[in-house]
């Protein structure tokens, strides 16, 4: 989950959609992306990512390929050798005044909002 509210403020904060890699059938869990997670757009792995491969990887926020491979934060940081810039804040600066107003912390209490709309629970009986 850390990993995931990662990619999808960094995505957020850069303008870019967040697409999981291949459609999560690589995920290390046993589980698929699309069992946790709603699809929330159209966009498809398969149409609008593989096309593009190889995709360089993410390297900072101003960079300007607008499709980018954001792998683990660590494996990046050894890659780079360097840390990663933090993840930008993902409040709307267009209700991020009405925001402070009511929560301490407006980017933590969006990517709530965020990731709560995005995780479907899963009942089983």
């Amino acid at each position: 989950m850390h990993h995931v509210s990662y990619c999808l403020s960094i995505a957020s904060g850069s303008g870019r959609t967040l697409i999981f890699e291949d459609e999560g059938n690589k995920w290390a869990y046993n589980v698929q992306w699309n069992e946790i997670f709603e699809q929330i757009t159209n966009c498809s792995y398969l149409e609008n990512v593989k096309p593009f491969l190889p995709i360089p990887i993410y390297s900072e926020p101003g960079q300007s390929d607008r499709i980018v491979f954001l792998d683990r934060r660590w494996d990046m940081c050894r890659v780079m050798k360097r840390e990663l810039p933090h993840a930008p804040e993902v409040a709307p600066s267009e209700i991020k005044d009405f925001l402070l107003e009511n929560h301490p912390n407006p980017p933590l209490w969006f990517l709530g909002q965020v990731l709560n709309h995005e995780i479907k629970l899963i009942l089983k009986f």
